[in-house]
């Protein structure tokens, strides 16, 4: 009981912290995963743990997003540099996802700046939730591994 109940503390304090960090740019995902992480063993809570944190970040950046949507009418929003993300997003289908995938699995570019474009892009919730969460899930999913994978070498 002791040992669920950690994992459900683990758990609750990195969904409460990725949620956290979906829309506070410099609170770092990445270090509440790996974090996070060290404390688990199990494959299965290892896993638990990224999906956590993915559900966490993009329920988070999911604000960033409504934001986008509401300012996509802006003029100040159509010069700039958020104005040429707008428009990359806005060409073609499936480079806009490729772009919000890699944004999100790699943060290149910067996953805060992609949510708030894809919002003033007016590109669909359900196609960026979609693109976003996969890419959110193999990034959580290799750092909620890597210290079970250094550990297991450093052996």
């Amino acid at each position: 009981m002791n040992a669920l109940h950690n994992l459900a503390v683990v758990l609750f304090s990195c969904f409460g912290l990725s949620l956290l960090s979906g829309f506070v740019p410099w609170i770092s995902g990445e270090v509440i995963v790996l974090s996070c992480a060290a404390l688990l063993h199990s494959p299965l809570s290892l896993a638990a743990l990224a999906l956590v944190a993915t559900a966490g970040q993009l329920i988070g950046g999911s604000v960033l997003y409504w934001l986008g949507f509401r300012a996509g009418h802006l003029k100040v929003v159509r010069n700039g540099r958020l104005a040429r993300w707008r428009e990359r997003l806005r060409d073609g289908r499936g480079r806009a996802l490729a772009l919000v995938f890699l944004s999100s699995a790699a943060s290149i570019p910067p996953m805060c700046l992609m949510t708030i474009a894809a919002g003033t892009s007016g590109m669909g919730f359900t196609r960026f939730a979609g693109a976003a969460s996969c890419g959110l899930f193999v990034r959580f999913t290799v750092l909620a591994f890597c210290p079970a994978l250094v550990t297991g070498l450093l052996r």
